[in-house]
Formats: structure tokens, C-alpha cells, sequence
């Protein structure tokens, strides 16, 4: 009779392990999947590429536009910076909220406050 028990509680021990076996597996394939790591390398290197975009900034009507002496250089030789002083000033209202900047078309923009030109 005692090896009867015995073997009973060995089976339901068996039992609750392949039952925590089992949830750990199904966790572990669950994480796999959602990182992509259970795909064939052959159909990850297959799915389009995505890149992220960046989405157009369009300036309000009659934005002021910052000048060759905002720039330090002729808006040509300096097109970046001036697409970015450009949404500085027109978004300027915004940024500063119930306080002022100092951010002038006819100042540099390496004086203004807040902003640093870097590259």
C-alpha cells in the first residue's frame, strides 16, 4: 500500500511540474513572438522595410523670415539653419507661452536665448 501512495505523489508532482513546464513554455513562445524572434530568417529578411517619416512643418501665413544677419550667411550657404530659424520664429508665441524671447529676425540667432547653433 505505501508504494501505491508513494507513486500517487510522485505522478501529481510530475503533474505540477509539466504543468509549470508547459506555462513557462507558452510565456517564453508568447515573448518570442512579440520581438519577431520566432519568424524563419527568411521571412524577416522578406517584409518591406519601413522608415520613419517626418512630417512636413508648414508655416503660418505671413511667418517672419529670418534674414542673412539672423543667419550670419546667405540663406543659401546656410538652407538648414534657415528652415529651422524660420519655424523658431513662427512658432515663437507658442514656445515662449506667457513669458518673451528675444528672437528677432533683424538679431543673430546665435544670441538669441535658449538656442544654440551647432555643426
Amino acid at each position: 500500500m505505501l508504494d501505491l501512495l508513494h507513486i500517487m505523489r510522485v505522478s501529481r508532482a510530475r503533474e505540477g511540474l509539466l504543468a509549470v513546464a508547459l506555462v513557462l513554455t507558452l510565456i517564453a513562445g508568447a515573448a518570442l513572438a512579440a520581438c519577431g524572434g520566432g519568424e524563419e530568417p527568411e521571412a524577416r529578411s522578406l517584409r518591406t522595410p519601413t522608415t520613419p517619416t517626418t512630417p512636413e512643418t508648414v508655416l503660418p501665413p505671413n511667418a517672419p523670415e529670418c534674414t542673412e544677419a539672423t543667419l550670419g550667411a546667405p540663406r543659401a550657404d546656410a538652407a538648414e539653419l534657415a528652415e529651422d530659424c524660420d519655424t523658431l520664429l513662427a512658432i515663437q508665441t507658442v514656445l515662449a507661452g506667457t513669458g518673451e524671447l528675444d528672437w528677432r529676425a533683424d538679431t543673430a540667432i546665435t544670441s538669441w536665448d535658449g538656442v544654440v547653433v551647432a555643426g
